[in-house]
């Protein structure tokens, strides 16, 4: 189960990282937690998966990665970066 709270998505124990949450980021800059401590910071969510598929897959750096649903423990829109 995925709670949603001002474009924050956090995963409930037990529960799978699929449904409208995510879905709702999609196209969007955002940060990723991950199981394993560490994050994904400032990537855009081009999808969050469909159905079956098990990976969300984002772009970073240049590059198309995918993460594997059951890894990502929290996701929230990034802020806006400020112009300097």
């Amino acid at each position: 189960m995925l709670l949603e709270t001002r474009n924050t998505v956090t995963r409930q124990p037990d529960a799978g990282t699929s449904g409208p949450g995510l879905r709702g980021l999609e196209g969007r800059e955002v940060s990723i937690a991950l199981a394993d401590g560490s994050r994904l910071d400032a990537v855009t969510l081009v999808s969050a998966g469909r159905g079956r598929t098990p990976t969300l897959w984002v772009y970073a750096g240049g590059i198309d990665v995918f993460v594997p649903r059951p890894n990502v423990i929290d996701a929230w829109e990034s802020p806006p970066t400020r112009a300097a």
